[in-house]
């Protein structure tokens, strides 16, 4: 039996919650039938019947999915993506050996650089085959940046799902990302950006780490087309990011440049003029929610900036058929109704013949008293980091007020995932909190981790009890 990415998907869902055949058709947004067939083949490997079986396995055994990766095969895409990872280092790559790893044919590989050559030509780039050493990319280094980067940015957003054949190439970029203390340099020139309102976000982190990577891995395939200077981007007037990008000797002109228009379309008082496209269909889609809903809702500048940003990576996805997933929270307070019906089940032992309402609010009324107290410990917590990736941080902070923990809040730091290793090596850090499904390194596996779903409610902050000390829960 073999497993896909998208099998893989599907048992990060039931690793986190027990999701019905509907609720997994709506996250993945793919059919009914569809989950059907992906969980009777991952039934059949774990000899379960149903999502719940498969779900308490993987409870039970947290290395479960890790052991499951020895069963997983590329897809097509999957394929082409390891072709032209096999591209970064290299300008001609043998097919043989990549047929080999993969065990199928020259043929099928043949068809998979048919449907890459689609993708190429919107970069002026093309694949040439030589009978003799295999094939080659060719076209100029600055079209081939930045079809790298696009394709960085689809490995990086699926790496959890990947196959292991994958694995390699993460690690040679932690090893790079260690070598050229690539987060502190992200970190300088952020801080640049930062005084103009740049807000600091994963996917702008991602860009700016991708830029660095390629500047490095092929740094011997500098020609003309990295080295010219693009005269129409004026940042004349902001000379400390442009002694900031000087500074970093393996950039050519090319990553330099792509800096700072990141600045100049993120910068808050360009913004919407330069994301004019965006901004009229945002209008326009929320002119429409308000007619059918009824209501007035108000597009304030910061919504609207939040929402751009969500619209322009969601037509980048679009183009490198990138699917990212959100594991939604089917059982809202769960953790605080399962100590409710505890409290309930033992009133109802002690006092035997006491009716469902008097039961309930004894209930509510004893554990809301013990709740306050718990409260206020989680309240006092310090060193406590929220971990975000790919949600934008105005987001991740506001589904943080509904928690209603105000102290906490400012005690709180926000970190993105891209950035953690080097937040850590200089920050001490007790607990840790994600939104996502993050795969974190197990060398955080000392550090107390917790998990939300969305949506949360106030009532879900008790879930922070994990980080108090067993003596004050």
């Amino acid at each position: 039996m073999n497993l896909t990415s998208l099998h893989f998907k599907i048992l990060s869902c039931l690793e986190a919650n027990n999701y019905s055949l509907n609720e997994l058709s709506e996250i993945l947004n793919i059919s009914v039938f569809k989950v059907k067939r992906y969980i009777n083949d991952i039934g059949n490997l774990l000899k379960e019947e149903d999502t719940l079986g498969i779900h308490e396995k993987l409870k039970k055994d947290r290395e479960l999915l890790e052991k499951l990766k020895e069963f997983q095969t590329f897809t097509p895409k999957e394929r082409e993506s390891y072709i032209v990872m096999s591209f970064f280092k290299n300008n001609t790559i043998n097919l043989t050996s990549i047929s080999e790893r993969f065990s199928v044919t020259r043929r099928t590989l043949s068809n998979d650089i048919q449907n890459l050559k689609k993708e190429l030509e919107f970069f002026s780039l093309k694949i040439v085959g030589y009978n003799s050493y295999g094939i080659s990319l060719e076209g100029n280094e600055k079209n081939k940046r930045e079809f790298f980067e696009l394709y960085f940015l689809k490995l990086f957003v699926e790496e959890k799902y990947l196959p292991k054949e994958f694995e390699s190439f993460f690690l040679e970029l932690n090893e790079i990302k260690k070598e050229y203390k690539v987060s502190k340099i992200v970190d300088m020139i952020y801080k640049v950006c930062e005084k103009w309102e740049m807000p600091r976000n994963t996917y702008t982190i991602l860009h700016i780490e991708i830029l660095i990577y390629l500047a490095i891995i092929r740094k011997d395939f500098e020609d003309e087309s990295v080295k010219t200077v693009d005269r129409s981007i004026d940042l004349s007037e902001y000379t400390e990011l442009n002694e900031v990008l000087e500074k970093i000797e393996f950039f050519s002109n090319y990553e330099r440049d792509f800096v700072k228009k990141i600045f100049l379309k993120r910068k808050k008082m360009n913004f919407f003029q330069n994301n004019r496209e965006e901004v009229l269909e945002l209008r326009n889609f929320i002119e429409y929610l308000s007619k059918v809903l009824k209501m007035e809702i108000p597009l304030n500048d910061d919504l609207l900036m939040r929402l751009t940003i969500v619209l322009t990576m969601m037509k980048i996805k679009r183009l490198f058929n990138i699917v990212e997933i959100y594991i939604f929270n089917n059982q809202v307070a769960e953790d605080y109704f399962n100590k409710l019906k505890l409290v309930s089940n033992l009133v109802k032992k002690y006092y035997k013949n006491i009716d469902s309402f008097d039961r309930t609010i004894l209930s509510i009324t004893i554990l809301n008293e013990i709740n306050k107290d718990i409260e206020r410990k989680i309240e006092n917590l310090k060193n406590i980091v929220v971990v975000y990736n790919f949600l934008n941080i105005g987001l991740v902070k506001d589904i943080c007020e509904e928690f209603k923990i105000e102290k906490l809040m400012k005690n709180m730091k926000f970190v993105s995932y891209r950035e953690l290793d080097y937040f850590i090596e200089t920050n001490s850090v007790k607990g840790i909190v994600l939104f996502e499904d993050i795969k974190l390194n197990k060398k955080y596996d000392n550090i107390k981790q917790i998990r939300f779903n969305l949506p949360v409610t106030k009532l879900d902050k008790f879930k922070l009890s994990v980080f108090l000390k067993k003596e004050d829960v």
